[in-house]
């Protein structure tokens, strides 16, 4: 394989079966096993001389490796699919034939050989002007002209022999095509000037013959010229409105045939690089065809399989990530939970209003122990409503960032985690920062609260299943928050000396529904490590090397203007 790209290739791409030329333009025309590479980002472009297709940069090693040294346009599996597409368009295509009287018609006209000559030499429509030219009855004519338009298409094609020589090709617009057309249909001779008619793109002089043609797909028009000003004879014309009349059917069958071969390509090309992983095999269960998504497909992704029964037996099988109900769920159960938060923050925050601004007045009225008790109802009151506030904010969907103090913000956390690790010890502490009290920074602060909330009550019901087991002491429980500013990033780690981690744990933790608890959904983590990577981090587990227990940790980068 010889690969042609504007920069050297990483050393983990250096393969021995490949040979990487480094030029700056891609090469006119590309041999087979030759491609042209392109590196955009996370993404690479590869080109051959027919097509080209995107692959990621992170797949990119793989699927070397998959095609040493097969070349992935030509694999063997598509070609098995492109032959098995093809003889279904041509069992449909041959069931449209001509029958067998307008044959022999063919054969008496141009005589056995001719007729035979005609079928071996005529295999695609373009070469009709020659192949005319050739036949013996128009020996003498110098130029022959093929219009093709294809239903829909804004254009239509031209294919012109002279002299028996290279065919040139050319295009016309639709409007143009229908103006020749509707001229050479009105006519009942079908003979025609060239210097009365005036008709563009017609590369035809003086006198001609014509004739308009109309299937099922397409129009068609052709154009019989000797390049002189005397009119063609009686038995000329005679001979030409027989020649149309019985190569109509032909035709047809290669406009079809062509057709049909264009969209099969299209169809080949869409299959190769469509980004979801496809299969299809046979009415035995043979597998035919791969494509590249298939092929470099990541998998350590779970897939669902979904059949598509195709004509014949045969069948396409699509590989899609699965999709788990457990994020539709969740996020509807978060939603309906923080409108319900809502609603009661709105019912009780007025009374708690009216409450604290009561004991202010209160406590401002009276002294000693009174005024203390006020003062006290009044703190309590506030604290309250904070508490509310910030449940509600926990379990709503917000995206937007904002500022927070990360000390007061932690603190808050651990006071909203309470009932859950009532009597088991905890500590925060605050590393590396010059003045903890005043340091804000900017980020999703519903998405945070979240996942530290999350991880402190994983932490206090591993300690629990501890406690259960009479292993430990629930006050022996400890769950400690270590806050680490680094140069660039902010380190969150919760440690606990719970039971630790097990082997089996580090292999599932972040599947849907894995669980080490009785109780547990198993969605915990996963939704956590969701929450974390929508926000530019990453949850790392692992043991406590110093002690029992697990870390849970996390990254968060600064933002400059924090």
């Amino acid at each position: 394989m010889r690969f042609f790209c504007a920069t050297k290739l990483d050393e983990n791409l250096q393969k021995s079966h490949i040979n990487v030329v480094v030029t700056e333009s891609k090469p006119l025309k590309l041999a087979p096993g030759e491609y042209w590479l392109e590196f955009n980002q996370d993404i690479v472009l590869v080109s051959t001389e027919q097509n080209s297709f995107l692959i990621k940069s992170s797949n990119f090693s793989k699927w070397l490796d998959l095609n040493e040294p097969a070349l992935i346009h030509s694999s063997n599996s598509a070609n098995r699919l492109q032959k098995t597409i093809k003889r279904f368009v041509t069992t449909i295509v041959d069931a449209k034939l001509v029958g067998s009287v307008k044959n022999d018609a063919l054969i008496t006209f141009l005589g056995r050989d001719d007729a035979r000559e005609l079928e071996r030499s005529w295999r695609s429509p373009h070469m009709l002007p020659r192949v005319v030219l050739n036949l013996k009855d128009f020996h003498d004519y110098e130029t022959c002209q093929l219009f093709v338009h294809e239903r829909g298409r804004a254009i239509a094609e031209s294919w012109t022999c002279t002299n028996k020589k290279d065919i040139s090709f050319s295009k016309t617009s639709t409007n143009n095509f229908n103006k020749i057309f509707s001229y050479i249909k009105k006519s009942k001779s079908k003979l025609f000037d060239q210097s009365q008619s005036m008709l563009s793109d017609v590369y035809v002089v003086g006198n001609f013959l014509a004739k308009e043609f109309s299937f099922q797909n397409h129009s068609a028009l052709i154009f019989l010229s000797r390049n002189g000003f005397l009119p063609p004879g009686e038995d000329e014309l005679k001979s030409f409105n027989s020649l149309a009349t019985m190569i109509s059917p032909f035709l047809d069958r290669l406009l079809t045939q062509e057709q049909a071969g264009e969209k099969l390509n299209q169809l080949m090309l869409l299959m190769e690089t469509i980004p979801i992983p496809l299969q299809v095999l046979d009415n035995n269960e043979v597998l035919i065809f791969e494509n590249i998504a298939f092929k470099t497909r990541d998998e350590s992704i779970e897939y669902s399989t979904r059949n598509i029964e195709l004509d014949s037996g045969y069948k396409l099988t699509l590989h899609e990530e699965k999709v788990h109900s457990f994020d539709i769920d969740h996020h509807r159960r978060v939603s309906l939970l923080g409108e319900l938060l809502n609603t009661l923050q709105h019912e009780l925050n007025n009374p708690l209003f009216g409450l604290n601004l009561g004991s202010l007045d209160m406590s401002s009225e009276n002294k000693g122990e009174v005024a203390d008790t006020f003062h006290d109802i009044s703190h309590n009151s506030a604290r309250c409503q904070t508490i509310i506030k910030n449940f509600s904010n926990l379990y709503s969907h917000s995206k937007s960032d904002s500022t927070i103090e990360i000390k007061d913000f932690v603190s808050e956390i651990f006071i909203l985690t309470k009932s859950e690790i009532r009597g088991i010890k905890t500590s925060i502490s605050f590393n590396g920062f010059n003045s903890i009290e005043n340091f804000r920074f900017k980020t999703n602060p519903t998405t945070l609260s979240q996942v530290i909330f999350n991880l402190i009550i994983n932490a206090g019901q591993a300690i629990k299943g501890q406690v259960q087991q009479d292993k430990m002491k629930l006050s022996d429980g400890l769950i400690r928050m270590d806050v680490t500013k680094l140069e660039n990033s902010i380190l969150f780690e919760i440690t606990d000396n719970g039971p630790g981690l097990k082997d089996e744990f580090f292999k599932n933790a972040f599947k849907p529904f894995y669980t080490t608890k009785s109780q547990g959904t198993g969605l915990g983590l996963t939704i956590s490590r969701g929450l974390l990577e929508s926000i530019g981090s990453n949850l790392i587990t692992k043991n406590n090397s110093e002690e029992a227990g697990a870390i849970f940790s996390f990254e968060l980068p600064i933002p400059s203007n924090s």
